[in-house]
């Protein structure tokens, strides 16, 4: 402070030695001035008081208006009163004088607009001075002004500004904010320990000057002052970050102070929140929202929490498209809101990557554009003062890309992967925010496969990946040391794979949470693994771990497998859910329920709308309890069935002809059932024949419509050997439902094919269709089997060795497409096989059945030729000929057991199985003639082996059908016993009913 004069108890009286009177000729002549500037300047004067009748005085000189009166540096204790003659006073300087207190007299200058009182001795501020409501400017620096400053504002509406630095006042009163119109306020070299709030309602303030006070922080409300220029706040103990940011320059403090407002403004609304429901361990909220203006569900956005506010950036608006909104939602109060940014934002987009830096600034890098171009563009939005930025970088710039994941570290920013136009990126690169150039980092080590929409996280400077996608959707985890920069693949289990997810890490502890499946389905299950203590040597491995460098103990720390726990979220799947933490709390948005009323945006009447909020304390939730594992329902054909007559889409994708019956189909069965009942009405103790069977569309298709001859494109499948190496590979066998009946349903060739699950019907099928479309002359035949046929059970059969080797054809198709090279050695086969020789006592039991079913078939003929119906026709076609003349002297052929020699390689079981002779069972018939085939053959479907037609395994057959009629087997002792069901007639009725 600047000296003061001596005390007017110690001074300045009349008389006193060390005061000369100015002469009176010195005092007229400043008066004279006066009559021409209408300024009466009586400053540096040594005057102690003013003349005896000065008005009279200026009125003898000619003075008719006195505008301003400076009386600086005199020794004034008081004013006369007949100077409230000089009514039209604008200016009073009464600077560097001995007024204790404002002259009285200066209340009477109703015009008065600036009152300079500085350097005086002033103890009070007299409310008078209210009564001035002219008054633009006053001026109390360094007088004694002590306590609270006096409320002396409230009838000055054109008070511009106000100084009383250099005193001892210790509080500013909230009525300052009824000083609308002040732009300029001193209150430097005082005892201040704060300003009051209401400062912030001082939209016109311009400077305000605070230094050398006792103030730790000052009012947030001034951060809103948007025409704030100056802000001198130096020499105050100011607390950090408020002092840091003050020391940065006046506009990063003024952002500061903007977000310490909106904190507070939050904190102060809690009470506001929205009444929160109890769903489990969260705690589930209707948000509010400025204006109606939530956010609609969307895909491709980004959250990302910075501090209190939740920030949700543009994203893909289904119905809609690519948009640039920014929204934020702060915890305290669960109120969204568009906020005012400066700047030019970035452009709208999708797929971009997020990132806080921990203190004010977010980044936003890439994406993909509204008009579908990748971009590689970088922002950030600077939370103090809500501006956007777009910083010129330097370096060799990213290639445009979406999904990529990125993290910032103070002020590293990382950035990994995502996709380009031509390929997916695993590259690291690094932007100094400092210097705002592009670092391409060079790594080591495991490099993670090429992705996109991995999550990252950084902690402790370890980086972590996991997940993304490729073609593939990824499970696996990654870390890196920032210091080396050296992958390592980490050891896990427990996880199925996803992308798009969030990731935490807390108390030592890797979270993720939400993210997509393989399906594309959105998920919300969460999982926890424990991390390694990298550092704490001693719980790694032995001391000697301690002399290993820092990727070594790594991998060391991450080469034990390492499981992960999900956690039970409590939360049921939804399209749309997003997921990210505050702190340890972990944040939900969501839509509302389907049973709820339903919130809807203008404009977006069609999109669910994000007006659910849930929080829930991430350590709290529990280890999900599995339920004990039920055993899966059995995968059987009738199951496979009754899955696809639920799923509705998958029905109306089979073809028209599997879904419905035809005119031609109708005819067709009607004969068919007539011609069985006639069969079961006759002979009643034969087995009951299924020859109208329900496709996989639950239609009923006779057997012959069910076979479709087809000629595929590999050249392998041109012969029946080929066709014989591949089918019993392809499709898995699965034995009949029950081995004594026939299947429920009879899927088409091409939906046995898909399910690559097949019984001997199926199979046969399959392969007749497959035989007859390349030429064949080939059945299916229907009788019974041995229970080591019927489950296809070659333990007990011998090893056919020559099978190894292809058949010359099959080699030449092989070999122009190049599959095989040379062939397989004989001396690399392993003999696995051997021969076990039938009992007696199975033989006896087999003669036995014979015996009955000769019985039955003589029954069956007598009862069958003595009906009234019309007679069954002899087959008339070739192929019924050829089925005659070998199968009716083969339907029962006995099993001899002298015939187990080197060239049979075939042995019955030697089981004593009690439904032995009885199990249904379904193979192949090819006939010699077509295709250069010299003889006839049977052909097992299940497992591709050729029997010839007396020394098969095979017990007997009911039936035989191709894709044009159906052979039946009447039983009969006499010749020519084989019946079709359908005559020339009806065949030619039936014209495309078969097909």
């Amino acid at each position: 402070m600047s000296n003061k004069p001596p005390s007017p108890a110690l001074a300045g009286r009349p008389g006193s030695p060390q005061l000369k009177k100015p002469s009176m000729e010195k005092i007229k002549a400043r008066m004279v001035e006066c009559r021409r500037s209408f300024k009466l300047n009586f400053s540096n004067m040594n005057m102690w008081e003013i003349p005896l009748k000065f008005v009279h005085m200026a009125k003898h000189i000619g003075i008719t208006l006195i505008n301003e009166i400076n009386l600086t540096k005199n020794h004034f204790q008081v004013l006369p009163l007949d100077m409230a003659e000089t009514k039209h006073m604008r200016v009073l300087i009464l600077k560097n004088n001995r007024f204790a207190e404002i002259p009285r007299i200066a209340f009477t200058f109703n015009k008065l607009q600036v009152l300079d009182a500085s350097d005086n001795f002033i103890k009070d501020i007299d409310m008078t001075l209210s009564s001035l409501s002219n008054i633009k400017e006053i001026d109390f620096t360094n007088n004694l002004l002590v306590g609270s400053l006096p409320c002396f504002w409230s009838n000055m509406p054109f008070l511009i500004s106000i100084n009383v630095s250099k005193n001892k006042l210790t509080a500013i009163p909230a009525s300052i904010e009824l000083a609308k119109s002040l732009m300029k306020l001193n209150v430097s070299e005082n005892d201040l320990t704060s300003l009051p709030a209401s400062l912030g309602k001082l939209s016109e303030l311009v400077e305000l000057d605070v230094h050398m006070n006792r103030m730790t922080a000052l009012p947030s409300t001034l951060g809103h002052l948007k025409n704030m220029q100056s802000l001198e706040c130096m020499d105050n103990p100011l607390t950090e970050p408020g002092l840091q940011l003050y020391l940065q320059g006046f506009f990063s403090y003024m952002g500061y102070l903007r977000t310490q407002f909106q904190e507070e403004q939050l904190e102060s609304k809690a009470i506001e929140r929205p009444g929160a429901q109890s769903v489990g361990s969260y705690k589930r909220y209707y948000t509010k929202s400025e204006l109606n203006n939530w956010p609609v569900a969307r895909t491709g956005h980004s959250v990302t929490q910075a501090l209190n506010v939740t920030y949700m950036f543009g994203g893909f608006i289904n119905k809609y498209g690519r948009v640039d909104e920014l929204y934020g939602i702060n915890y305290l109060t669960l109120i969204w809101g568009r906020p005012v940014t400066n700047g030019d934002p970035p452009s709208c987009r999708d797929g971009h990557a997020a990132a806080f830096d921990g203190t004010h600034r977010l980044f936003f890098f890439g994406g993909r554009s509204e008009e579908q171009k990748l971009l590689n563009d970088f922002y950030y939005l600077d939370l103090r003062c809500m501006s956007w930025v777009k910083p010129l970088l330097e370096g060799a710039s990213l290639h445009a890309r979406e999904g990529a994941s990125m993290v910032a570290v103070g002020d590293k920013i990382m950035i990994f992967g995502g996709r380009g136009a031509k390929q997916r990126f695993n590259d690291l690169h690094i932007l100094d925010a400092k210097t705002w150039t592009w670092n391409p980092q060079t790594t080591r080590g495991s490099r993670p496969n090429p992705r996109q929409n991995a999550a990252m996280v950084v902690k402790d400077n370890i980086l972590y990946i996991h997940g993304g996608r490729s073609d593939l959707i990824f499970d696996d985890m990654y870390v890196m040391s920032t210091v080396n920069f050296i992958w390592i693949k980490v050891n896990q289990t427990g996880l199925e794979p996803r992308y798009g997810h969030t990731a935490k890490i807390m108390n030592n502890k890797f979270y993720i949470v939400g993210g997509m499946s393989k399906s594309g389905a959105a998920k919300t299950s969460m999982f926890f693994m424990g991390l390694p203590p990298v550092d704490n040597l001693e719980e790694i491995t032995s001391q000697q771990a301690m002399l290993l460098p820092l990727v070594e103990r790594m991998q060391l720390a991450y080469h034990e497998t390492h499981s992960w726990i999900e956690i039970d979220t409590e939360l049921s799947p939804k399209p749309a859910s997003s997921f990210c933490f505050h702190k340890d709390l972990l944040l939900v948005l969501q839509n509302r329920d389907d049973s709820e009323e339903q919130v809807t945006v203008e404009g977006f009447a069609d999109s669910a709308v994000w007006d659910v909020y849930l929080e829930t304390d991430a350590a709290t939730l529990k280890p999900k309890v599995l339920p004990p594992k039920k055993s899966k329902p059995p995968d059987t054909k009738s199951s496979r069935v009754a899955e696809l007559l639920a799923d509705e889409t998958k029905l109306r994708g089979l073809p028209r002809s599997y879904q419905f019956l035809t005119d031609a189909d109708i005819r067709l069965q009607d004969h068919v059932q007539k011609w069985q009942k006639r069969f079961e009405q006759l002979y009643r103790d034969r087995r009951a024949w299924r020859i109208v069977i329900q496709n996989e569309a639950g239609i009923p298709k006779f057997l012959s419509s069910v076979i479709r001859p087809s000629q595929l494109k590999y050249p392998e499948f041109f012969y029946w050997e080929g066709l014989c190496d591949f089918l019993p590979g392809f499709l898995k066998y699965e034995p009949l439902e029950n081995p004594l009946d026939f299947p429920k349903y009879l899927p088409s060739p091409s939906t046995i094919l898909q399910w690559a699950k097949a019984d001997s019907f199926d199979f046969a099928t399959v392969m007749v269709s497959l035989l007859l479309g390349v030429g064949y002359n080939a059945m299916c035949v229907c009788g019974y089997a041995p229970i080591d046929i019927t489950t296809c059970n070659e333990k007990n059969t011998k090893f056919d060795i020559s099978k190894l080797a292809p058949p010359p054809k099959k080699i030449e198709a092989i070999t122009k497409l190049g599959h095989h090279d040379k062939h397989v050695s004989l001396a690399d086969v392993p003999k696995k096989y051997d021969i076990i020789v039938q009992p007696i006592f199975n033989a006896m039991y087999l003669e036995k059945k014979r015996m009955e079913q000769n019985l039955l078939r003589q029954k069956f003929v007598a009862d069958f030729n003595d009906t009234n119906l019309e007679p069954l026709i002899d087959g008339q076609t070739d192929n019924g000929d050829l089925l005659i003349s070998f199968l009716e002297k083969n339907a029962y052929l006995p099993i001899k057991e002298n015939e187990i020699n080197e060239t049979n390689p075939v042995v019955h079981a030697p089981l004593l199985d009690p439904l032995d002779t009885q199990r249904l069972h379904c193979w192949i018939i090819i006939f010699k003639g077509d295709r250069e085939m010299a003889d006839t053959f049977y052909l097992e479907p299940t497992t591709g082996r050729k029997y010839a037609l007396d020394k098969s395994p095979y017990q007997g057959v009911e039936f035989a059908w191709n894709h044009t009629n159906l052979w039946a087997n009447m039983q009969i002792s006499s010749t020519r016993h084989w019946r079709y069901i359908m005559g020339f007639e009806e065949y030619k009725l039936m014209g495309a009913g078969i097909r």
